[in-house]
């Protein structure tokens, strides 16, 4: 669980963009059409709640939002009928979230005890947005040796989320487990990847793109880029490090938290840059590693800077959105910025401020710490 400090983030909560209608997302059954404009939905940290805001693309902003609280799916019990509760108030802090076509899958870490499970909850999404038929998996239930549970990632059909197994807290496992036509997870078809790289207390998130994984690793300040099986397995021996290097060969990650790919560039908020103010930006060469990094700052058309401690961030096409959670900043993170690539896959031009209004003109976001854009679809 993310803990506001005047210096450190004591772990790591994270959240990458991959979709379907993005890049690298995979596609679960059934035909689907696509029945409304791109929906960023921004998972909020502390309130148990999302923020649902159209996307205009014509304007690089949001439209008019408005907040959704997911349910379960309805069961009958002794006592009568439940008709569905919240699952992001089941006693864990949302930390990532990711869309496969209908379908959105959020992560919740049990952060006060390093060593208890953590659920995957998985939710239909309906045309209107709101996220319903929740289902809850306990990490352990999908695998025995899975604990926490981080940012997920989508590829192929495959989702994988960052964790570790009992007695190797210090070691990066990922589990891998096929999505069922509903949504649905089954330990049956989950693989857990034990001690995959090295990371202190899962300080990571997954990224899935150009069938790989990047994991970043706040504890070692890199990022471990794994090739990806055409099942979804992950390529045995394949394991890179780059410590996203600047034009000289130099690092250039001081803190990083989460990362997003879009257009041959990887874009990296870290919180430890100068002044909180700056996202890492870095090239994608053909073999998949990161190259030419560089702090980037994002600044509107009459040059204010927009970012306050951004730590979430996502992609949709050619915008970018670091999610200010107001790390060393006076205020909460209640603002997204929405940034726009230059031409010929440049790092970011400019930016515009959103507060993701409501109805009534209040910000929606508490504590943004996910995002996932994608255009909703309907099961035909």
């Amino acid at each position: 669980m993310l803990v506001k400090r005047n210096v450190i983030i004591l772990s790591l909560c994270a959240f990458p963009l991959i979709i379907a209608g993005c890049n690298s997302g995979g596609s679960s059954g059934g035909s689907t059409a696509p029945v409304t404009n791109p929906t960023a939905f921004i998972l909020n940290q502390g309130s148990g709640d999302i923020s649902v805001c159209p996307f205009i693309q014509a304007q690089n902003n949001f439209g008019i939002c408005s907040v959704m609280r997911p349910t379960t799916a309805n069961t009958t019990v002794a006592t009568g009928t439940d008709y569905g509760y919240n699952p992001l108030l089941n006693g864990g802090s949302p930390v990532g979230i990711v869309i496969n076509n209908n379908y959105a899958f959020i992560s919740l870490d049990k952060g006060s005890n390093p060593l208890a499970a953590s659920q995957i909850v998985s939710c239909a999404i309906e045309s209107n947005g709101q996220f319903d038929q929740c289902n809850v998996y306990t990490t352990s239930e999908l695998n025995p040796q899975a604990l926490r549970a981080f940012q997920p990632a989508v590829s192929n059909n495959t989702l994988y989320f960052p964790t570790f197994g009992l007695g190797e807290q210090s070691k990066a496992s990922i589990m891998a487990c096929q999505i069922g036509a509903k949504g649905e997870l089954s330990a049956d078809s989950c693989m857990l990847y034990s001690s995959v790289y090295s990371a202190s207390n899962t300080d990571f998130s997954l990224i899935a793109a150009n069938q790989m994984l990047y994991g970043v690793s706040g504890a070692t300040d890199v990022v471990n880029v794994i090739g990806l099986n055409a099942d979804g397995s992950l390529i045995p021996d394949s394991l890179r490090v780059s410590n996203a290097p600047n034009s000289n060969g130099t690092g250039s990650l001081v803190d990083p938290r989460m990362m997003t790919i879009t257009n041959g560039y990887a874009y990296i908020t870290d919180p430890g840059q100068q002044n909180n103010a700056n996202m890492v930006a870095c090239q994608l060469t053909e073999s998949g590693l990161l190259a030419n990094c560089q702090p980037q700052q994002g600044q509107t058309s009459s040059g204010e800077n927009v970012f306050a401690g951004p730590v979430g961030i996502g992609s949709y096409q050619q915008t970018v959105f670091p999610l200010n959670w107001g790390y060393n900043g006076a205020q909460l993170g209640t603002s997204v910025a929405l940034c726009a690539e230059g031409s010929g896959n440049s790092p970011l031009v400019q930016c515009n401020l959103s507060m993701a209004d409501g109805l009534y003109g209040y910000s929606t976001p508490y504590i943004p710490i996910g995002i996932a854009v994608s255009t909703l679809v309907s099961l035909q």
